[in-house]
């Protein structure tokens, strides 16, 4: 764990970017390691403002292996692109059960639009794929390695899942595993084979296992007809939540970021629920709320009207301190009605400079007719 969490620092470090999540996958995950089973590493991360800006393609995915470790990683884009299309990968990486980094706020954001995009038939069709191909690749021959059994049996059996609950198959495998209904001699000859591979090394060989070999066929068979007919219409899900998301991290990381108005609101929208205070953000408090700071803002030139350059500092941060309760509450107001602050403020300035042509009113001003 200490050696994972040290790497994970280099590659953060070398790359300059923030890890937002990291978990194990492949067989420790799956819990059918072998004793010298390697550790799958896989993680999401999101580069600075300045990498997505580019006009040119950059790299969105790092891969180091040091045995016996292998660290494979995928920028936030790319991520939460194919996140929108149900990708089974990232998924299984969201529901691995060894997490070694998480961003807590990260995860609570893309778990939500994780189960947004969730769509059993794409699903379906991963796992048969990756049981024909397993199936077909290794296990024609007598002699066999383990692990590659468990390949084709585990996608087998999350097929089963899939078909029964339309949803995410458990990762571990003992907990798939007792909770699908298979043959009992299949059931018996999988458990023989789990007792074995927890205790052989990854590179023996085992004879072939006939009825396993007959249930896999039997099984692809099946799921090749099966999700041909699976009705399953699911259109993508908006794509707003997945930019928000991707803008949301790269402010929160990136402190030199140019554009700093989402992190502010991204701040403002946690500052209030992490208290709770959402129940108090009505549209009618808010809008009341920016008309008592303003008032606020006056006090502060009652009774004089100086000149900008005879305030002193310390009474410009006091009139700064009211600004800024104005632009929060306005900030919150407009969050909470659904309304782009700066789109609707160009909207504006372009309906007054209409109002007020600048050859009419240079010098001058006077009530429009």
């Amino acid at each position: 764990m200490d050696k994972i969490l040290k790497k994970l620092e280099e590659i953060k470090k070398e790359n300059n970017i923030a890890i937002l999540y990291a978990c194990e996958s492949g067989s420790r995950a799956w819990g059918f390691e072998s004793p010298d089973s390697d550790y799958d590493i896989r993680f999401i991360y999101v580069n600075k403002l300045d990498y997505y800006l580019s006009i040119q393609s950059e790299r969105d995915t790092i891969e180091i292996t040091e045995e016996p470790f292998d660290f494979a990683g995928w920028d936030l884009k790319k991520a939460l692109f194919l996140l929108r299309k149900s990708n089974p990968s990232i998924i299984e990486w969201l529901n691995s059960p060894t997490v070694y980094k998480k961003d807590e706020e990260f995860f609570e954001k893309i778990k939500e639009v994780a189960n947004l995009s969730f769509n059993p038939k794409a699903m379906m069709y991963h796992y048969l794929n990756m049981a024909k191909t397993n199936y077909r690749t290794y296990l024609k021959t007598e002699q066999v390695r383990i692990k590659k059994y468990f390949y084709v049996i585990r996608p087998i059996l999350s097929l089963i899942w899939i078909e029964k609950n339309k949803t995410v198959p458990p990762i571990r495998f003992e907990e798939l595993f007792n909770q699908v209904k298979i043959e009992e001699n299949v059931r018996n000859a999988i458990n023989n084979l789990l007792v074995i591979k927890k205790q052989t090394r990854e590179l023996d060989l085992h004879p072939k296992v006939k009825e396993l070999n007959r249930f896999i066929e039997e099984k692809i068979e099946y799921y090749e007809q099966f999700s041909k007919n699976f009705e399953f219409e699911k259109d993508l899900p908006k794509i707003e939540k997945f930019n928000q998301l991707l803008k949301e991290m790269i402010f929160k990381y990136d402190p030199e970021a140019c554009y700093s108005l989402e992190k502010l609101k991204n701040e403002l929208k946690n500052f209030v629920k992490e208290r709770q205070w959402e129940k108090y953000h009505t549209i009618k408090n808010l809008a009341v709320s920016v008309s008592i700071e303003s008032a606020e803002l006056l006090e502060h030139f009652q009774w004089w009207d100086k000149k900008p350059e005879d305030i002193s500092q310390e009474e410009k941060k006091e009139i700064g301190y009211e600004i800024a309760d104005i632009f929060t509450y306005l900030l919150h107001l407009s969050e909470r009605l659904g309304i782009d602050i700066l789109k609707i403020t160009e909207e504006k300035l372009e309906k007054t400079k209409q109002k007020y042509p600048a050859e009419r009113f240079k010098g001058n001003y006077e009530k429009p007719k």
